[in-house]
């Protein structure tokens, strides 16, 4: 999340969680097209190649002086206890 300001986490957690079923949409309309050993060369060929494009493109967001990156100072925070819990509380729900 270092690449995003606080303003913007929000926005970018955001688009990582509706990923998740809009793939799923798009799997379910373009998957039925193929047969079934082509559809599993077509979904093995896309987690190549965007396995290439992750190791080329992303990297570690760039560091600043001053941040705090201490697991004792995470660990302490209720905020993100209560966070953690309601995520992990919905998650069930979503599995379940």
């Amino acid at each position: 999340m270092g690449w995003f300001g606080a303003s913007e986490r929000g926005f970018a957690l955001g688009i990582r969680q509706a990923a998740v079923p809009i793939g799923g949409v798009v799997g379910a309309l373009v998957l039925p097209l193929f047969s079934v050993a082509n559809a599993f060369a077509f979904l093995g060929g896309l987690c190549l190649a965007f396995a290439v494009v992750g190791a080329v493109a992303v990297r570690e967001a760039p560091t600043h002086e001053g941040e705090i990156h201490d697991v004792e100072y995470t660990l302490r925070d209720a905020r993100l206890w209560r966070l953690c819990s309601v995520s992990g509380l919905y998650l069930v729900s979503q599995i379940a």
